[in-house]
This record gives structure tokens, sequence and C-alpha cells, in this order.
């Protein structure tokens, strides 16, 4: 009983115990209850209440060793109960059996459960995983062996978030399978279980008997995809809120439970960056009750924090208040539930909080017990805290400030939103809120130090202490040792160590620092305002303040540097930034001569104002000075050291002059004193012109005011136009860039204000030739000052000295005689300019003095019309004369071509040269009166275009269409640029003959066909008939392919394709005739065409081989084998060998090298014996076809391969080059044959990049010229390489190779001159001889033994 109802763990018991009663009534009405035989017995007064359990609770209730007839009739109801209900027994044993019946009875039921309980057990667990709110879907295989088809009921006992998409039953087919599907969808995120029943209902006869199949269901949510997320970010201790409208997703009304999940960022252990923009911090909190030097050791060196201060920070985390908050409308009474209506939406406020940098996830969860859950995520961004305050420095750029900040030991920041926190969970007492807090607060605290600017430096590590008056006066766990504040010290000391100004504090001594003191140090590189922000990083507690630091310049100085023509300004602005909120004064004081600028600049807050300086020397010169800007404001002083350098003035004006050739005109220019002490003195004037004079001298007033800077504007004229001038200037506003020649002199108006020069000096102006002339007029003071100006000419030419009239037709030539006299005593050689189209001569003349000379013009136009030119005589001495020329050229007349004679269906043509005289390729377009019989074309049908100076031969092509009247038509050849060709011709048709002959080849013993075209040549359609003359071919050879061959219609000027067929017997040559004729003629027309087919041997299998070398002659001898050749006794003349189908690439160098000739008579084999010679002069690789002619008829085609190696090479070429330098060497070729030839030049693709040779393209002179020069280059890149390349220069005919090898030059051991000489000389050797001979050798041991 226990086994079955293991199996069936969603029983309940029965609903109603039944009342104690005896064995028998109990077992009876057990018995009618069970089997429906009967209503049960009622239950008494005295019987017992109705119990209602949970299901799986029924194994308990069974009696483990019953001892009446009541409980074992309870364990039988209850076993029966899950057989039929829940196992789905359709033949359960009835509760008698086990209880009243027979053995057998009981033997044959529990046979039958034997077999029948174990296809209950469980097959397989399906799991199912998936997202809250998602379907999941997983599909059972049934399969059906069987021949009848199998039912099943199916049944979900359990969960109800399981269903069937099939529904409750499913029938498989015989011999078939089924995929049943069974879906999850959970609306709570709470695992699911069921269990799934396959209950078979075969009857036995349409359906067969199958066994039931169980599967257990298991789900499982793995994640809760949020239906909005919430995105806060905020700095530390500082609350955010944010509305978040919440909408129910259920289609009924719910009540939902409100919860909150938060998952903080992980604590940093290892000390991980702050906010990440500041690089890494370390997370530095001590223990009070760890040894504060290992600490502190530990600390510096950067290492993990210990663990026993791991688990105080932990410890410590669990006191911080949640980051996420629901806000409450009264905080005393949290919402913690929320009622939805059908679709509704409702908004929530959420606050967010954080006490840690970085990331904070978590979800807000909607749960309706009934209806199921859903949740929103969110994400909260924890950034740095506000900064605590400011600390300002201020110190001169270039020098150290250090500053001492005392730090509170607590977070006031942090403590104030912790309280905050704690008290919207309610009333919460001070003294709770204190000691909530106290972990946090238990001294000492280590921070790591970081600042985001480079300017400002500081300890790696701060230490605070709690002060009295922080303690409180209460007892606390004790400081740390003197030790770390040793250690903290000495790493300050080594990081940020700097001496201090003098009338500053200086930093406290190393060995015993004072508590919650940071030293500071502020070190400016440049001038400036400096903002930065020190952050003390712990996991727990950041605190952020603002560094402030000012930055004066002191005393800074630099240089400025002016180059100015002289009497012109230039200016430098001197930027000044105020980045202050306060307007700035700046006083200038300025020295130097020459320099300009005003004494005081103001500069609005925030704004950029600009210093003008400016230089403006007089002459040329080189000053010094100096700029001091200082600024009352700061403090701060700029001061510049300037230097001037006057230049070369300036050119005064452009002067543009136009005048006519052999006249005069005068110009006067402004004159003003620029000498140094602006008296009245006398200058010299100097020009570079040709054809101008005027005096030596000019007179200059002495200058009343400064000497003018920049270009000026004066007025020239004579005094009473002066004084007009002045009275009018008031209400004459017109100004004018231009120079207008007038009775008074010259006058220049510009948009500057005019002034009167003080003096003018006249220059008169002859030119003798026409064109431009550009020059200068110096005008120099005694002192050696000066201006000038710069003076344009523009001369036109003079009037013609007449009209001469020239005609001439087109392409043709006419001569004019020109005569020209020199009057002078010397040779005059004349410049001569034509000017118009088609006109030639000499571009000089001579002329003999007091002589006259005549000057040939040739006009030779190339466009009819009337144009004007021109024939110019230009001398410097004579001057300048000119003709005008009218040319006129009139169109010639067309040229009468001879009469054309031609048959119908045939075409006859002209052939006219045409010549280009133009420097550019012209395109011509032809124009034909009779398009019908004439066609204008090329040679091989190209474009009508004729190359520069060269020449094309143009077809006029006559097809008649007329027997015996003549066509005529006029032809012209048009260009935009040429005078047209024209042409007359005519043509008659005459009546046709024998047409062309068509051939045709087949293989012997095979048959072919071919066809040729029969042209209508009338403008009318026309019956043709058709026959075959064989003459004299044996019967069959030819034939006929025409479905018709009487009465074939043809329309006007339209194709006929004729069609027949050749039978190749035997290797002859046969001949026949198609012979048209038009029916119903009045003319008999009638036109024969020739036809003609050969027999062709089937080509060899194998192809013929040539190989060999390039440059090398190959003479031997082929045997080629005549299949098919009957007779016998046949002369070697008979036979012709030809080359064919020869690659167009290779076809000029085969043609002229490759020779075949017979070299005997045909042997008894039929096998003719062939002389070959062939001597390629480059190499190659080409399939070729090799084709003997039989006289009588019959050819033979061989396949031939060619193959021609590269040949040996020319040449070594030698070259030397030291590294990244190159070395060129050069050498002439040329053409191996009478003719100039197309050549390429480039090293193969295996030589190195180190060669290259140039030109690489080009014309290869003719053999016997001095030849192209090639120039090789070898740069080599890398040491002691010998680099090996191929050079080849080819040609379609030919190739030459060369090797070139480059390496380093040798190496020569060079000769060092010895400074020391270590040889002995002749005479210190003669000595020291002498010396060994004279002394004597002395015992001086045995002379003291003796003393």
């Amino acid at each position: 009983a226990a086994l079955i109802l293991s199996h069936a763990p969603f029983v309940a018991p029965p609903e109603e115990e039944p009342p104690p009663a005896t064995a028998q009534s109990s077992l009876a009405g057990a018995v009618a209850a069970l089997t429906g035989k009967g209503a049960p017995p009622p239950p008494s007064a005295e019987g017992k209440r109705v119990v209602q359990r949970p299901p799986g609770s029924s194994i308990t209730s069974l009696h483990p060793a019953p001892c009446d007839a009541s409980q074992a009739l309870q364990n039988v109801h209850l076993c029966v109960q899950a057989l039929t209900q829940q196992l789905a027994f359709e033949r359960a044993p009835a509760p008698e059996t086990f209880v009243t019946g027979s053995e057998r009875d009981i033997l044959l039921s529990l046979l039958g459960l034997y077999h029948t309980l174990p296809h209950y057990v469980p097959k397989t667990t399906i799991e199912f995983a998936g997202a809250l709110h998602e379907e999941v879907t997983k599909t059972i295989e049934l399969s059906n062996p069987a021949r009848r088809p199998i039912a099943y009921a199916v049944r979900v006992e359990g969960s109800s978030v399981f269903d069937l998409p099939l529904g409750k039953s499913v029938r498989v087919e015989p011999k078939s399978s089924l995929s049943f599907p069974v879906t999850f969808s959970s609306r709570f995120a709470a695992d699911a279980h069921a269990r799934l029943l396959f209950l078979s209902r075969g009857d036995g006869v349409h359906v067969a008997h199958a066994t039931s199949l169980t599967f257990v269901l298991s789900a499982r949510i793995t994640s809760k995809k949020p239906h909005a997320t919430v995105s806060m970010e905020t700095a530390l201790y500082q609350a955010v809120e944010k509305e978040v409208v919440v909408t129910n997703p259920f289609d009924e009304p719910c009540k939902f439970e409100i919860s909150i999940t938060e998952q903080r960022p992980p604590l940093d252990k290892e000390g991980a960056g702050a906010d990440g923009a500041l690089g890494g911090a370390s997370v530095l909190t001590a223990s009070g009750k760890s040894d504060a030097k290992q600490v502190a050791n530990q600390i510096a060196q950067g290492h993990k924090q210990p663990p026993e201060r791991v688990k105080e920070l932990e410890r410590a985390l669990t006191h911080l208040p949640a980051a996420f908050h629901l806000v409450s409308v009264d905080p005393r009474r949290p919402e913690t539930t929320l009622t939805l209506a059908k679709g509704a939406s409702h908004t929530i406020r959420m606050q967010f909080l954080p006490f840690q940098l970085g990331e904070h996830k978590g979800e807000i969860s909607f749960v309706d017990e009934t209806r199921g859950e859903f949740v929103y995520a969110l994400t909260g961004q924890g950034t740095l805290p506000e900064p605590v305050e400011t600390i300002n420095f201020r110190t001169d750029a270039g020098s150290n400030l250090s500053q001492e900040v005392t730090l509170a030991f607590a977070n006031e920041a942090m403590e104030k939103a912790r309280s905050d926190a704690l008290r919207r969970l309610g009333k919460v007492r001070d003294k709770d809120l204190e000691r909530a807090r106290a972990p946090l607060r238990r001294p000492p605290l280590y921070f790591k130090v970081q600042t985001s600017g480079s300017a400002f430096s500081t300890p790696p590590i701060v230490e605070l202490h709690r002060t009295d008056k922080e303690k409180g006066g209460r007892r606390t766990g004790g400081d740390a040792s003197s030790a770390v504040a040793s250690k903290l010290a000495s790493i300050a000391a080594s990081k940020a160590a700097t001496p201090t100004e003098p009338g500053q504090t200086p930093l406290r001594g190393t060995d015993q620092p004072p508590p919650n003191l940071m030293p500071i140090q502020f070190n400016p590189r440049q001038p400036g305002i400096y903002a930065s922000k020190l952050v003390l990083y712990s996991p727990l507690d950041v605190r952020v303040f603002n560094l402030a630091g000012t930055a004066p310049m002191p005393g800074m100085r630099a240089s400025l540097e002016f180059r100015a023509p002289a009497r012109r300004v230039v200016r430098q602005d001197v930027p000044i930034v105020n980045p202050t909120k306060e307007p700035w004064e700046l006083q200038a004081a300025l020295s130097g001569d020459y320099f300009k600028g005003p004494a005081m600049l103001r500069v609005e807050p925030g704004d950029t104002e600009h210093y003008p300086l400016e230089f403006a020397p007089e002459w040329l010169c080189e000053s010094q000075g100096e700029l001091i800007l200082l600024n009352e404001e700061t403090g701060d002083k700029l001061a510049y050291a300037l230097t001037g350098v006057g230049e070369e003035p300036l050119a005064e004006g452009t002067v543009v002059v136009d005048v006519a050739a052999r006249s005069r005109t005068r110009h006067d220019f402004a004159i003003f004193n620029v000498s140094e002490e602006g008296k009245e003195c006398e200058c010299t004037v100097e020009t570079d012109l040709m054809y101008v004079s005027g005096e030596p001298t000019v007179t200059v007033p002495q200058r009343s005011g400064p000497l003018p800077m920049g270009k000026q504007s004066w007025v020239i004229g004579t005094a009473s136009e002066k004084a007009s001038r002045r009275d009018s200037r008031a209400g004459s506003r017109r100004q004018s860039n231009a120079l207008a020649l007038g009775a008074g002199g010259l006058r220049r108006k510009s948009s500057v204000s005019s002034r009167v020069a003080p003096a003018t000096y006249p220059l008169t102006i002859a030119p003798q030739l026409g064109g431009s002339v550009h020059g200068s007029i110096t005008v120099r003071t005694p002192d050696g000052r000066y201006l000038w100006y710069t003076v344009e000419i523009r001369a036109s030419p003079p009037p013609a000295e007449r009209t001469i009239e020239v005609e001439a037709a087109v392409r043709t030539a006419a001569q004019l005689e020109i005569e020209v006299s020199n009057p002078l005593d010397t040779e005059v050689e004349f410049e001569v300019e034509l000017e118009g189209e088609g006109l030639l001569g000499e571009s000089r003349l001579i002329v003999a003095p007091k002589e006259a000379g005549k000057y040939l013009l040739v006009f030779a136009p190339l466009v009819a019309g009337v144009a004007s030119g021109a024939v110019s005589f230009l001398n410097p001495s004579v001057g300048e004369f000119w003709y005008k020329l009218l040319l006129k050229g009139t169109q010639p007349v067309p040229e009468e071509l001879p009469l054309l004679e031609c048959e119908l269906g045939k075409s006859a043509e002209h052939l006219v040269t045409v010549e280009n005289p133009l420097g550019d390729p012209i395109a011509l377009r032809a124009q034909v009166s009779n398009a019908r019989n004439w066609l204008v074309g090329t040679k091989g049908g190209g474009p009508l275009t004729v190359a520069p100076y060269g020449s094309l031969t143009v077809v006029l092509q006559y097809t008649p269409s007329l027997l015996g009247t003549e066509q005529p038509a006029s032809v012209s050849l048009v260009h935009a640029r040429m005078a047209d060709w024209m042409y007359t011709v005519r043509g008659i048709g005459l009546r046709p003959t024998t047409m062309p002959v068509t051939e045709v080849a087949a293989e012997l013993g095979s048959i072919t066909s071919g066809s040729f075209n029969f042209v209508n040549p009338f403008d009318m359609p026309v019956q043709v008939s058709m026959r075959l003359d064989s003459r004299g071919s044996a019967p069959g050879v030819f034939a006929l392919l025409m479905k018709r061959v009487d009465g074939v219609s043809v329309a006007p000027r339209a194709k006929l394709q004729v069609s027949f067929t050749f039978s190749a017997e035997d290797m002859h040559e046969h001949s026949a005739a198609v012979v048209l004729a038009i029916d119903q003629s009045e003319d008999n027309l009638v036109w024969t065409y020739p036809i003609v087919g050969f027999a062709e041997s089937r080509p060899a299998i194998k192809p013929f081989v040539l190989a060999i070398r390039a440059r090398q002659q190959l003479q031997t001898l082929m045997d080629l084998p005549l299949d098919g050749l009957d007779g016998s006794g046949e002369l070697t003349g008979q036979f012709a060998v030809e080359v064919t189908d020869i690659p167009e690439e290779h076809e000029t160098l085969l043609r002229a090298s490759l020779r075949f000739e017979l070299a005997g008579p045909l042997s008894e084999e039929r096998v003719l014996p062939v002389a070959v010679q062939w001597m390629p002069l480059k190499p190659l690789k080409a399939h070729v076809g090799l084709v003997v002619r039989q006289a009588s008829g019959g050819r033979w085609k061989y396949e031939l391969m060619l193959q021609a190696s590269a040949p040996e090479v020319d040449d070594v070429i030698m070259m030397e080059s030291t590294l990244n330098k190159t070395s060129s060497v050069s050498f002439a070729l040329a053409n191996a044959f009478a003719a100039e030839a197309e050549f390429t030049a480039t090293f193969s693709a295996e030589s190195p990049t180190v060669f290259s040779v140039r030109p690489s393209s080009g014309t290869l002179p003719r053999v016997g010229s001095p030849g192209q020069q090639f120039i090789i280059d070898f740069t080599p890149y890398e040491y002691g390489k010998v680099s090996v390349g191929v050079l080849v220069i080819a040609t379609a005919e030919m190739q030459w190779t060369y090797e070139v090898r480059g390496q380093p030059p040798a190496f020569v051991l060079p000769e060092v001159k010895k400074k020391v000489d270590d040889q002995i000389g002749p005479e210190i050797e003669r000595k020291l001889e002498l010396n060994k001979h004279l002394s004597t050798q002395r015992n001086f041991m045995k002379r003291n033994m003796q003393l």
C-alpha cells in the first residue's frame, strides 16, 4: 500500500473519517462505499468531524500493522482510490478481493499489479528553464510501431503552470510518430513540479493496447525579465528621487505585495580605483586590533588588507542603509502593497541614496499570490560626493608652496545621510543611531589620497584619529602606535617633501606628525589658474576637496622681433586674457626708437584683449626697446624685449602708362622729402626704362611735418587746379584707383585722403615697339635715402602702313613679296611676327644699310572664307611697323573621278588620299548624295581619322543597282577646322558573269555543308531560279540544300543564302557551280557562283614538338604521314607546306624565323619528308597549325607545338655601391634589324628591388645607329649581400638578356702611419753593443760576504 501511494503523492485522505464500529459493520460499509453498490452509512452523532488534509498526506494515514477490520479496510480503500483516481486503472481489483477474497483472487490481483504498476514509474524528468512570464516548450516524441493506432488520455497532475496545446487526448497512427508539445509559462518565480501521464485507452480491436507512460515535469525560473528599468545617478550621500509608473500587466485586478532587493557594488578589498577617472586607489581602513606597524607596511606597499580588517569592513557594510527606498507619503507608514485594476497604472516614487562608489543594482517586485508577479529593474550609479570645501593656494609659477590641511575624523555628509536613511524606517532613537554607525568610526582610519592634476602632490596615504573633542570624553579602543605614524610620515615625506617659501610655515617633522594633518604641495610650472580635485578614498568613506591654485608670472619676460620696410608700419597684437571676475587695468611702459603703443589697456572679466604694438621705421635701422605691462590688480608684470629691423622701402606705387608705339607722352611722379633732416635738397633720379627721358635731378622742398608713413595718395596738377580741388573736395566723394591723364598732368585718386604732392617730376615716354615693359624710377636724397615707383609701359602697336589683300584656293599656296627699306648706315635685323591662319614665312629679315629687302610671305588657307591677318617688322633701332592683311580662302572645285564599271552583284572602288597638315588628329565626317550606291570607308573598316601631319587612304565604294545606267554622286569629307574634300563620282552597272569562288573543306570520308549569299541588287523584288552545274565532278559530290530551287522570291536589296553539301570521297579537289537566273527577265541576267571542295585528313592525335633555346638555330627533318592519299609515284612538286593558325602576338616573329621546305619525294609508305629551319630570337611557347596541300586537291593538317626557352645572357654587368647610395651604369643598344622597333625594358620578377632601369619603354633605333642609351641604377639596402638580377629588353622580334650583379665595394684595410717609432736605429744599436763590451760584471753577493 505504501508503494502504491508513493507513486500517487497527490491523493488526499478521505474527506470524512468514519465513526468507530465493529469490524463486520465497518468492513461491510467500506465495501459498499468503494464498490458503489450502496451508500455509506451516515455518520453518527459520535462520529468524528470532517477532516481536510493537504495532498500527499495519504501515506501517513496507512495503518502499518492493522489490528481490526476497520484499519484493514482503510488501507484497502486508500490503495483502490490511488489506483482508480490517480493511476487511472481501468480494471482495478475490488476491495473485497484483498479483504474477503480467496487466495486465488488475491494472487491474480497481485500478479496484475506486478505487471502494470512498473509502467507508472516515471521514464525521465523533463526540465523547463526560462525567465519569468516566458513561455518554454518541450516536445515528447511518441512512436507507434504497431499496425493499429494507439490512443492516450493525457493528464497533468501537480502545478497548473504546465499546459498541453494538443489537448488531453492524443492518437498516434500506425507506423508513425507524433511530436507532443508541453508548454511552461509561470507567473511566479517559485519552482514548479508536476507529473505527466499518458494513459492507454485501447480497446484491443480498433485501437491497440499500449503501455501507459509517466514523466516528471520540473520547472525553474532562471531570471526575472524586468518589465521596465529605472536608472538613477547621484553623488555619494546625496539622495535623488524618480517617479516610476507601474502598470498592471494581468487581465484582472490585483493586489501586489511590494518588495525591494538590492545588490551593492563589490567591497573594494584590494583598493580598487575610485570612480575610475582617478586611476587605482586602495582600500585603506585598518583595524584597531591589528598590529599598527604591520598595517602601515601593507598599506604603503599596496598589499591586500589583513583578513581581520576585511571582516571588519564586511561587518561595517551591513550597517549601511539600503541605497534604494520606496518613498511613502507618510514615513511612519511605509507603503508595502499596491492595488491596481485591470490595465491600470499608478505612480510611485523611488529614492536612491548611495554610500559606495560604483553601480548599484536591484529589483522591485510586485507579487499577487493568486495572479502572479513581475519586477522592475533598478540601476543606480554612485559618483564622487560633493566637495567638502575648496582649499586655495597662491605662489609664483616655477616655485613650490606647501600647506597643511586639517581633516575631520568624521565624514559629516555620510553620517547625515545615514541618519536620514535610518529615520525613514520609522521612529529611531538617537542612541540607536549612534550605535548603528559606531563601527564605521573606529579609529584610526586610513585613506588613499589622489589628485586629478599634476600641479598638486600629496602623501599617498593619510591617517585620521579621533580628537578629544570628537571623542566626547568617552573611552575608545586606543589609537595607532607611534610606529604607524612614523611609517606614514616617512611615506609622505618621500612623496611630497619640497622646500617651502620664505615666510611660510614649514612641514612638521616626520618623527611624530600630528594626527589629522595632511600636507599638500602646489608646484605650478606655468603661470595661470589651476583647478584640481583631491580625493580621500576608503571602501566605506569617500571625501572630495576642491584645490584652487593661482600662479602669477614672476616677472615673465619674452622677446618680440619686428621687420618692416622703411616708411611702413607693422603691428603685433599681444593677447591678454583675464580669467578672473574682476576687470584689469594694465599700465604700459614702452621704450625704443620707432615703437608705438597705448599707455593703458583695460581687460574686462573673462575677456581677451590685445595690446597693439607698432613698429614704424623711417629708414634702414636696427632698434632695441622694451615693453612692460603691469597688472595692478594681480601684481603681475609682463616684460617684452623688443627688436625692430627696418628694411629696404617698398615702391610708393605702380604707375601704368598707356601709349602708342612711335609716339610720345608725359607722366608726372609725386616726390616728397624722405631725407633724415627733412630740409630742402636736390635729389638725383635713376631709371632702368628704355625710351624715357627727363631731368637728372629734382628739387624737393623742406618737409613741414613728420615723415609720411605707409602708402601715400598724392594729387598732381597746376596751382589753379590744386585750388579748385581743395574747394570741391567736400562735395566730391567719387573715388578711383585708376590713373587719368589730363591737361594739367596725371591725377591719382584713392580711398585714402589725397594731399598735394610737395614736388613733381615729369618723365617723357616714347616707346618704339609695341608691348608691355616693366621697370622702375628711383629718386635718391643726398644722405642716401630714396623713394621709388614701379612703372609699366603698355605700348600699343602703331597704325598699319597699309592693307594688303591676299587670295588663294583652299589647300593651295599664294606668295606675297613685301619690300622693307633700311634708312640706317648699319645692317638691320627685323623680327617678323605673323598673325593669321595659313600664313607662313621666315621669323627674321636682314636688310643691308641704305637698301631695301624683300620679305616672302606664303598664304595657304585650310578653310574657305575671309579673315584678317597682320605681318609686323620689329627692330629696337628702327621701331615697329606692320601691314594689315585681308586673307581670302576660296573653296576648291570638286575633283571628278573616272567612271567605275561594275557587274551587278559586285562592288568597285576609288582610292583617294587625304592629308592632315595640322598637329592634331582630325576625324572626318563623310557626306554622300547617293548613299544607295556609294559608300565611304577605309581599308579594314576603321574610322576616318587622320594622324597629325599624316595621310589616310579613303575608299569610295560603288555597288550598282541598275544595268547600263550611270549612277553619279557627290562625296564630301568634312571637318570643322579644314575645308571640305569634295569629289564627283560616277558608276555604271554591267551584266553579271562569274562571281567569287566559294571554297569548302571536309574530312576524308565525311560530308560538310557550305553556303554563299546572293544579293538582290535591284530596288524591286525578283524571282530567281537556281541549278547545280557539276562540271565533271562525280555525282553526289555536291548537292543543293534548298527547299525550293525555282521561283524563289528575294526582296529588294535583300540577301538569299544558298546552301549546298560537299562529300569528300577521296583526297582530290572537286569543283562545281551554282547558276542563278532571274525569272521573266528581259535582260536574261544570270549569276554563276563557282564552288570548290577540298578533302582534309584528320589531324594527328599527338602534336609535333619543336624545342630550341632562343637565338639558336634548329634544323631538323619531319616525316609527315599523308593518310588517305591514293595512287603512286606522285611527284614532290605536287605538294606545298604552309603554317596556319599563328597567334597574333607571335605572328611577326614566326613569319620571319620559321621555314618549311620539302626534303624529298614521297615514300612508298605515303610519308612526306619536310625540312624545318627555325631560329627564334626571343622566348615563346605557341601552338600553330601545319598544312600540306596537294596540287590536285586534298589537305593534311597537323598540330605543331613550338617552344623557345630563354637564351643565354648577352652580358654580365657588375655594379658596386655603398649602403643606401645609388650607383648607375649605362650602355647603348640598337635594333638587330634595319628598322626601328618599339621596346620594353624590365627586370624579371625574381630580381630584387634594388635594381631599376630607365627608360622602361620607347623606340629602339635601327641597326648601325648609335643606339638607345639604357641606365641601370643599383641602390643596396643590406650589408654584405650580393644581389643578382636579370634585365630583359624585348621587341616584337628580338630579346636581349643581361645578368646584373650588385655588391658592396671591396674593403681595403687602411694603411695606418705609425706615430711611435719602435725600431732601434743603427747608431743607437752600435752604442748599446759598445757599452755591453765595456761594462764588467760584478758579483755584489760575493763582495758583501767578504765584508
